[in-house]
């Protein structure tokens, strides 16, 4: 999930919790605002408040497959993988061509321990997009899967990127030793 600073999502925050409150009967805008509400809960690492907010995002809009591709993201990072990837595989059946859903399904799929089939959605989602989270994403599939060279390919474009990507730096310090 993307870096923001802290003092930045909480205007976000309060920025998308006004517009539930102003937004008439639309719920597929509502949704989309629970859904940013959700992301910006990962990234603070409140887990468990995106997953109450994904949820509502879901309620609003039950067939936004990116929505319940982040469900199932979220709760494999919570450690029901088994639930998580079954919430995967149902919003790739919906859309097998979202990079947001194919992303979600590299990144579950990569925290269960299924590298070969982390690859294959990551190696899908370059067809259609290629952001650093998605090159970090790969170069962590390749790192796993023992391609130390290829990894560290993903990482470095990643930094051409955002070069002040520490987190990146020391990935690609780490495989030089």
């Amino acid at each position: 999930f993307a870096s923001f600073s802290s003092g930045s999502d909480d205007l976000s925050r309060e920025t998308f919790t006004r517009a539930i409150e102003n937004v008439d009967e639309d719920k597929l805008r509502i949704a989309v605002y629970w859904m940013a509400l959700g992301n910006i809960s990962i990234r603070a690492g409140e887990l468990e408040r995106a997953l109450s907010e994904l949820r509502t995002a879901r309620q609003n809009d039950p067939s936004n497959g990116v929505v319940l591709a982040r469900l199932g993201l979220l709760n494999s990072m919570l450690g029901d993988l088994r639930l998580g990837l079954e919430q995967i595989n149902l919003a790739i059946a919906q859309d097998p061509v979202s990079p947001d859903i194919l992303h979600s399904a590299a990144r579950a799929y990569y925290l269960s321990g299924q590298y070969e089939e982390a690859r294959e959605f990551a190696t899908t989602i370059f067809e259609y997009r290629s952001t650093i989270d998605d090159l970090e994403l790969a170069g962590d599939i390749y790192f796993a899967l023992k391609y130390p060279e290829d990894a560290r390919a993903f990482w470095m474009q990643a930094l051409e990127i955002d070069p002040d990507r520490i987190d990146l730096v020391e990935k690609v310090q780490l495989l030089a030793q």
